[in-house]
């Protein structure tokens, strides 16, 4: 592996010190991984400050004996440094294809970007990170030269922080991406600007101008050049433009339903209310909680908070109206849509032209009825917009294709455990008596377990339930055998990443979540039905294991209070 820059270790030595907060804890972990140790008096002086522990260790252990490559493997996979660990990695040793993103760290935009799941296309990348100004290195100008696409977030605070002419992090990007299309590779690089206010789309013009004599096509070559707003509703017609931008094609839907009544009650006035119903229930069968409907005279009633809307919008919504006044025409429906849609949102009054233009407008609108015909359905905006005729169940199925709704939803209770190998006695005992919890808590055959680990924790929350208890099930395998605050770290780590998940997808509502610590090795170390409560763990419930008759089972009090504890947290 090519050697760090002075910096590049100094974002190492932070990260380590991020993640192990003293010489011990780290030299536990290096040991667990059948890594050297931190050696005292070879090299490296335990007695001296932390930082320094870390800058001898590194510059006079891990560099002369080769093994850097070696050690950021073993860092890689640690949750809260992943990132600052992959970005010090040598192409070489990255088995996958490579983006790089150009941000300053602790950048807000690009946290609100990971919430919506702006950039899950890069899902299955290896991800490097550098500051856009910072100088330029041997290894950030080899993962430059390896990246198919490069993502850049300025901000003005950004502009303000300049200290060199080129910045040349992003001056290095950007030439790399030019050269890729006038050199006419044969997959010419991606490049993205997200920016904050006009000042920088300002500097951006300027910044390209500076090229154009070099290169005079520079115009023609595709950019993705978007203002950034922290708002959910744009956020999501982003994610659309970017998908399809990276794509060469629209991505796939994945959209809620909202269904339209009558805006305002009028004299003569024909509702269409008896079908709306049926619809709506036809669709709940799929899943309910991303299917609204809105009765007649909502638009005196409904304004959504903040929140409300940040939910609605979490996925692309349909706006759906039906009619069925045979006198009904699309035009005259989406006009008084416009007003009221926008105010029952939650937007401003004054605000509803830019609102419809920029946000609102952008999402998908059916228009239905349940017989006669559309007038003037030759004249929609075939974009945004499709009119349908058809029975309740006939339009039900083609919103449940459009929107996504693949399958019908599962009424079973869904229990996510920590996957164990086959070969392990401990994963039947586990999976056996997590399906005896089961039946305390649903109806016979209505559950079941399903192994899980960390890494792919994403999809499963994802599909946790509102109407039932998710019960996750994580273990101590995995911990070093006696270590308590190892055991701890594990599950706090289990934590922060179904927390942050939750947030993603289950924004202002949450599902009922039961966490069960399962304890094979560390029981001895716990007193107790959970984890104390002065502990940043103390929501998960404690399973020990115990010797009984020669063999182990799990201590029963514990299991008589997970069944207990589990049938009051499904109680309204």
């Amino acid at each position: 592996m090519m050697e760090l820059s002075g910096s590049e270790k100094e974002l190492l030595r932070s990260a380590i010190g991020q993640a192990f907060p003293n010489p011990k804890s780290l030299s536990m972990f290096l040991s667990g991984q059948d890594f050297t140790s931190l050696p005292d008096g070879v090299g490296v002086d335990i007695a001296q400050p932390y930082d320094l522990v870390l800058k001898d260790y590194i510059d006079n252990v891990i560099e002369p004996e080769g093994l850097m490559n070696k050690l950021l493997k073993c860092l890689v996979d640690r949750p809260r440094i992943s990132t600052q660990i992959k970005s010090l990695m040598d192409p070489v040793d990255v088995n996958k294809d490579q983006w790089f993103r150009i941000y300053k760290r602790g950048e807000v935009a690009l946290s609100y970007c990971d919430r919506e799941q702006m950039f899950d296309f890069f899902d299955k990348y290896h991800p490097y990170t550098a500051n856009p100004w910072s100088k330029i290195s041997e290894l950030k100008t080899e993962q430059i030269s390896q990246s198919k696409s490069f993502l850049a977030i300025i901000t003005p605070f950004d502009l303000e922080d300049i200290d060199t002419p080129d910045g040349d992090i992003f001056k290095y990007a950007f030439e790399d991406w030019l050269n890729s299309h006038c050199d006419r590779a044969e997959t010419p690089k991606k490049f993205m600007l997200l920016y904050e206010r006009d000042e920088v789309l300002n500097w951006w013009n300027s910044w390209v101008e500076k090229y154009r004599g070099k290169y005079p096509s520079i115009d023609d070559i595709p950019v993705f050049l978007r203002e950034f707003r922290n708002d959910r509703a744009d956020l999501a017609v982003l994610k659309k433009d970017l998908w399809r931008f990276l794509n060469d094609a629209d991505p796939p839907i994945e959209a809620n339903v909202l269904l339209l009544g009558i805006p305002t009650i009028s004299a003569g006035a024909i509702s269409a209310k008896a079908s709306d119903i049926e619809l709506v229930n036809f669709l709940g069968k799929y899943n309910p909680d991303r299917v609204q409907y809105w009765e007649d005279g909502w638009a005196e009633s409904k304004r959504m908070t903040e929140a409300e809307r940040a939910e609605l919008f979490l996925r692309p919504p349909i706006f759906v109206r039906s009619a069925a006044d045979k006198h009904a025409t699309i035009s005259g429906l989406r006009g008084d849509l416009i007003l009221p849609l926008a105010r029952a949102l939650g937007y401003a009054e004054y605000d509803v032209a830019r609102v419809w233009r920029d946000i609102v407008g952008q999402f998908q609108r059916v228009f239905w009825r349940p017989e006669g015909e559309w007038w003037d359905g030759t004249e929609i905006d075939r974009k945004v917009e499709c009119a349908l005729i058809g029975a309740p169940t006939e339009i039900g199925e083609k919103l449940a294709k459009k929107a996504g709704l693949s399958e019908l939803l599962e009424s079973k209770l869904r229990t996510r455990f920590e996957n164990l190998p086959d070969s392990d006695p401990n994963r039947e005992l586990l999976s056996t008596n997590l399906q005896e919890l089961g039946k305390t808590v649903v109806e016979q055959g209505e559950y079941e377990t399903v192994a899980v680990s960390l890494d792919s924790l994403d999809d499963s929350v994802s599909r946790f339930n509102r109407s039932q208890l998710n019960i996750v099930a994580a273990h101590d395998q995995r911990t070093r055998p006696g270590d308590r605050q190892h055991t701890i770290s594990h599950f706090e780590d289990w934590d922060s990443k179904i927390d942050a998940l939750v947030a993603r997808y289950f924004p202002g509502r949450e599902p009922k979540i039961f966490r069960i610590a399962v304890l094979f090795q560390n029981f001895d170390k716990f007193d107790g039905l959970k984890f104390d409560e002065g502990l940043s763990v103390r929501r998960w419930n404690l399973l020990k294991i115990k010797r009984e008759n020669d063999k182990f089972v799990f201590n029963p009090n514990d299991l008589s209070h997970l069944k207990q504890a589990a049938t009051e947290l499904l109680k309204p």
